[in-house]
């Protein structure tokens, strides 16, 4: 009586670990050194496009890593096991099985430990795979964009400062010190009244406010060159709010 109870406690414990399993990519696998035998989680079948009813063995290593990653692989189980540390390897560009004839180049996480037994000997190696391409491509992604912007930029004949509310300077365009011969250390946190002709002081903290959402600041003002001489500058001053919250996340000045 007491197993029919435990039946549906355990088979919905199994509906839910599928579950987080198919909505984060991730298997779990379990390879008893004992017995020689291998554990698969259904997302771990999933994951690798095997059907359930093929056993994974060392035969399925073979065919489905290259040369490289079978040795890194054997590599690290060999070092965890000596040391008895948990182990991490990165598989990447690896083609996976037939249930995913279209997902080719694929990366792979693995993050484990090994099991020991009362007397302290390695029994069994457990593991966590992920799948981490699509994350891994769009943070490339997004890297290429930031480093275009920054290209961008750098190029730009105007000056460009992101800074927040507080004046911390987050970027400064190359242009600074091509047009002023000053660094970004020179007018953060209020530094750059310092450098303003004091007859302008008074239009320039007219644009120093934050500007209310949607609206620009426009002012514009003599600003003293590195060498001394004064150049008129333009500027054109844009706040940056949060969707979610409504408040100001950082100011950016043109």
């Amino acid at each position: 009586m007491q197993r029919s109870r435990c039946a549906p406690a355990d088979q919905r414990l199994r509906g839910a670990f599928a579950l987080a399993e198919r909505a984060v990519q991730i298997g779990y696998w379990r390879y008893d050194l004992i017995q020689r035998t291998h554990f698969w989680s259904p997302g771990m079948y999933a994951l690798m496009g095997i059907a359930p009813s093929i056993t994974p063995d060392i035969a399925w290593l073979r065919e489905y890593l290259s040369v490289p990653e079978q040795v890194h692989v054997a590599q690290v189980f060999g070092e965890a096991m000596r040391t008895r540390d948990p182990f991490f390897y990165h598989l990447r560009e690896i083609t996976l099985g037939p249930l995913l004839p279209d997902a080719i180049a694929q990366i792979i996480d693995a993050q484990g430990e090994v099991r020991l037994d009362e007397d302290g000997n390695p029994v069994a190696l457990v593991a966590i795979y992920q799948n981490v391409t699509r994350k891994l491509h769009e943070k490339e992604a997004n890297e290429i964009s930031q480093e275009q912007c920054r290209a961008m930029t750098r190029e730009a004949a105007d000056i460009i400062i992101f800074y927040t509310v507080k004046g911390e300077i987050l970027f400064a365009s190359e242009a600074l010190e091509r047009l002023l011969g000053r660094t970004v250390d020179e007018i953060e946190r209020g530094g750059f009244l310092n450098i303003v002709h004091p007859d302008d002081l008074a239009e320039t903290r007219e644009v120093s406010t934050v500007p209310a959402l949607g609206k620009n600041l426009t002012a514009t003002y003599r600003v003293k060159h590195k060498d001394g001489h004064y150049l008129w500058l333009e500027v054109v001053t844009r706040a940056i709010y949060d969707d979610a919250t409504g408040k100001v996340r950082n100011i950016v000045s043109v």
